[in-house]
């Protein structure tokens, strides 16, 4: 993957994009589409195995997960030409990972069963495995709890 220069070999230049702070800083920096694209396969990787005839648990997600190794989304914060908001924190970025991430748990995105679970399994990979502490919460808003809960009575009813 051929990576833009990090903020260190731009020598330090401040973004000044469409997402302005009050100082005309970046306030907000948008996930790259390399990192939204190592989401989506993951989680379609899971569902392709699953429809393939492999088990749907956690096992079969973790070869997966070893494979595309995503965990490595943590660390990609300056990576792949995102420049990060100013005075962005760690917590801040697994956030907006974790928002990403947990948009497939939802049937509007992911019609998918089983693409809803792999879109769970990665959420939950990647909250365990963020270098914050205290962790940053998944970010999930109340008009989306009753999608999550019928992804719960679907994997009853298996």
């Amino acid at each position: 993957r051929a990576c833009m220069p990090t903020k260190g070999e731009r020598g330090g230049r401040q973004f000044r994009g469409p997402h302005r702070g009050t100082a005309g800083l970046v306030s907000w920096a948008p996930l790259q589409p390399q990192v939204l694209y190592d989401i989506e396969q993951c989680v379609r990787r899971f569902a392709e195995a699953v429809a393939a005839g492999g088990g749907s648990g956690f096992a079969e997600f973790s070869e997966i997960w070893r494979t595309l190794r995503p965990g490595r989304l943590l660390g990609m914060r300056e990576r792949c030409g995102r420049i990060s908001a100013v005075d962005e924190t760690d917590a801040q970025w697994v956030e907006l990972l974790l928002r990403a991430v947990a948009r497939h748990m939802q049937p509007r995105v992911n019609a998918a069963f089983e693409a809803r679970v792999g879109g769970l399994f990665l959420c939950y990979s990647l909250h365990v495995a963020q270098p914050c502490d205290p962790p940053a919460a998944v970010p999930i808003a109340e008009v989306d709890w009753p999608a999550l809960e019928l992804l719960a009575q679907e994997q009853e009813n298996i």
